[in-house]
């Protein structure tokens, strides 16, 4: 087979989507050596290609996709082509893959109308342009099949995978300003990520002085700034670390160290970060719905992302439970390595292969 990718994501940091789309090219050139692999981007990718796939930089231009790189994929005699990152084409030049990762701008009320026309118009287009479309999760699914109809009989459920580097020999919670003693938070200052909730619930916790770590940006927002409002309303200037974005090797030491991953998020079409802290041992609390139980499974608490009171018991409970920690730890670890991308990356090759089984010989 030759496979092309609208790789655009892969410019931006290696956030939830890029990082599935560098995972998933990874283990299909291990496992399927023998197809072709070609990026096809308007700008300089930053992600870590692996070795033995094409990139091609196409010009820039208005639909993008629609003109320019269907062209590409003509020329290239492309079998099929493989959006990753909730978009479309709105012409077809071969059977064509989507990624759907999740609706969750049209539940979320956070996010601007703009972004839910622009989602709700790729919905529209991939009722009748895509061939498959794959989602990470089964609570994903039956969103988009609540909002699309249409899409459910070629809707395909896979699980990602995870991998992580090892952190360096050398690293301490030090090196980045952190006693012993923090939970982890990683989400940043999205308001779906809900670290409110945290911060809140932290400064209800009782006979406890643990530090909080949170991983991302949180650039000049109202959310941001309702954040550092309640910090320093409730007197945790001292004790949470705004730490913005960091290096994979440092966020692989603090998923090791951190005595507990706490991940409150309102909605989730997978949730990396909660495998990752539990692939490196670490106890995680996590939010009731969406598809974080999925995902969990019995290897977390569980509790709803609007209870402080709820999440400020069971970060209690985890830090002072030794019996209850250690039961996490041994069950995340299992959980964990449930999910590898060497399955994701054969489930996907089977989406492609039996649309191509569909579509019949080329020019047919």
């Amino acid at each position: 087979m030759r496979i092309g990718y609208d790789a655009r994501i892969l410019a931006a940091p290696l956030r939830g989507m890029a990082r599935y789309t560098v995972g998933l090219l990874r283990a299909l050139r291990a496992v399927a050596p023998e197809h072709a692999y070609i990026l096809y981007t308007d700008r300089p990718l930053h992600a870590e290609i692996p070795p033995g796939i094409t990139v091609r930089e196409l010009p820039p231009a208005r639909l993008w996709a629609t003109r320019t790189l269907r062209q590409a994929a003509c020329a290239d005699q492309l079998d099929l082509v493989h959006f990753p990152a909730n978009s479309c084409w709105l012409r077809p030049a071969c059977p064509t893959v989507v990624t759907l990762h999740d609706v969750n701008p049209l539940s979320d009320g956070t996010y601007s109308w703009k972004l839910r026309l622009y989602y709700l118009t790729y919905l529209a287009v991939m009722s009748y342009a895509a061939r498959a479309v794959i989602t990470d999760s089964h609570a994903s699914a039956a969103a988009i099949v609540r909002r699309v109809p249409p899409l459910k009989q070629r809707l395909h459920t896979i699980h990602l995978g995870i991998e992580l580097r090892p952190e360096p020999a050398a690293f301490q919670p030090a090196d980045v300003g952190l006693p012993p003693d923090f939970v982890l938070f990683v989400g940043g200052c999205d308001p779906n990520k809900n670290v409110l909730t945290v911060i809140q619930s932290l400064a209800r916790m009782t006979g406890s002085s643990a530090h909080l770590a949170v991983v991302g940006s949180c650039d000049d927002t109202a959310y941001s700034r309702d954040v550092q409002v309640a910090v320093k309303h409730l007197g945790l200037a001292d004790r949470i670390h705004f730490l913005g974005r960091v290096e994979e090797d440092i966020l692989v030491g603090l998923y090791k160290y951190a005595r507990l991953y706490v991940y409150p998020s309102f909605q989730e079409g997978f949730g990396f970060p909660i495998l990752e802290a539990m692939r490196f041992g670490t106890p995680v609390i996590t939010a009731n719905r969406s598809s974080m139980p999925e995902i969990a499974g019995d290897a977390a608490l569980l509790v709803a992302p609007d209870d402080v009171a709820g999440l400020t018991d069971a970060m209690q409970r985890v830090l002072t439970d030794r019996a209850l920690a250690a039961d996490l730890r041994r069950r995340g670890v299992v959980r964990a390595a449930e999910f590898d991308w060497k399955r994701t990356a054969q489930q996907t090759l089977a989406v492609y292969e039996q649309i191509l089984r569909q579509a019949g010989p080329k020019n047919q």
